[in-house]
């Protein structure tokens, strides 16, 4: 865990504030961070279902076109209206719904 990013409780809670930015999306197009950051949270505000979820490194869940990418980790369920997914992405795409994603 080398390159683990460590942020004190003030600093936490601000990007779940969204005070480091945010975006939110209800549609198909992929979304990316600003250059130099990365999607660190993302919040369901409607059930939503991800076409492409991209982690980082293979620590971190995520979903492409086949189960085997990322250790096997692929995210593949519904993210249920308020439900939460925490980890470092650069980008994903929605089948369907609605996400609030938090940039670090």
């Amino acid at each position: 865990m080398a390159n683990m990013h460590k942020y004190s409780a003030n600093e936490a809670l601000n990007i779940q504030l969204g005070q480091n930015g945010t975006v939110y999306e209800s549609g198909t197009t992929t979304v990316s961070p600003p250059t130099g950051k990365k999607i660190v949270a993302i919040m369901a505000v409607a059930d939503a279902v991800f076409t492409t979820l991209t982690p980082e490194n293979a620590t971190y869940m995520g979903r492409t076109g086949t189960s085997s990418d990322y250790n096997g980790d692929a995210f593949s369920d519904t993210l249920k209206a308020g439900d939460w997914i925490y980890g470092s992405y650069n980008n994903f795409a929605l089948a369907s719904g609605k996400v609030v994603g938090y940039f670090g």
